[in-house]
């Protein structure tokens, strides 16, 4: 399967997607297709579970001597109507960025894991595959 998975090349991104990312990150792109609408919709009878208090008192003494800055932007995604030259730097810088705020994020995440469910969910309207769980046994490749 590796050895399949390298001889795979990516193909070129649709232009028309590319123009879309750009403009989801302007905070310009103001139509949703069917298919977002129904998710949006999926989403919206989804409840959150309520944390264990214990999780929220350490989330809050992790944060609660922070100082957040307010009405900055924390990640600046370049701005495709900038009258600055187009560099692809700019976005790998961007990526960088978030997936350093990401690990960072991860690292304060507590490593105890609740023995609850993360959501609780309404009875879905369409049968689908049961999930994975961490109890599954994974074959190396």
């Amino acid at each position: 399967m590796e050895s399949a998975l390298r001889q795979l090349r990516p193909a070129t991104l649709d232009a028309a997607l590319l123009e879309r990312l750009v403009a989801c990150a302007d905070n310009s792109w103001s139509e949703m297709s069917p298919e977002e609408c129904q998710f949006a919709r999926q989403l919206g009878l989804r409840v959150p579970a309520k944390l264990p208090a214990a999780l929220l008192a350490s989330l809050e003494a992790t944060v609660g001597t922070m100082d957040f800055p307010s009405g900055e932007i924390i990640v600046s995604l370049p701005s495709s109507r900038s009258a600055t030259a187009h560099h692809p730097r700019a976005w790998w810088s961007a990526a960088a960025a978030v997936a350093l705020i990401g690990a960072t994020a991860a690292l304060l995440v507590p490593t105890r894991h609740a023995a609850g469910p993360i959501a609780a969910t309404a009875p879905p309207s369409h049968a689908t595959l049961p999930a994975r769980t961490s109890s599954d046994q994974l074959t190396p490749a």
